[in-house]
């Protein structure tokens, strides 16, 4: 019996140290580079060449904005999702990625071709 209070012991010291840790990185300013994927389903009623000219928009709009790499933007090559098309970047820190939301020509950009994404799915992901 001793012995499986003792795992179950150092199984809630392990899980209470994760949890706090997680809750620590979540509050802090994050710090080194940020890859943001976004994932985008078109609506159906998009042409090809509107779609074309939100993914050319996205590129050079983000290469534009300091602190910015790695940006690309394309077709998505696995069958097996609905989000079609995508867009990743890399930020150098949480300024520049506060630059790009702030930044008036992605607000612009944003506001021209909302209407044609029934859906999408941004991450940002911390690398250390």
């Amino acid at each position: 019996m001793r012995k499986g209070t003792s795992f179950i012991a150092v199984m809630c010291a392990v899980l209470i140290f994760a949890v706090g840790y997680q809750a620590m990185a979540l509050r802090s300013p994050a710090t080194g580079t940020i890859r943001r994927s976004i994932l985008l389903k078109f609506k159906p009623a998009a042409t090809q060449d509107e779609i074309r000219r939100v993914l050319e928009g996205v590129k050079a709009n983000v290469g534009s904005i300091k602190g910015t790499s790695n940006i690309i933007a394309g077709a998505q090559i696995n069958d097996g999702t609905a989000f079609r098309y995508g867009v990743s970047m890399d930020f150098d820190g949480a300024e520049s990625l506060a630059a790009y939301n702030r930044d008036e020509g992605h607000k612009k950009l944003h506001e021209q071709f909302v209407h044609l994404i029934e859906e999408a799915q941004i991450t940002d992901i911390l690398g250390h």
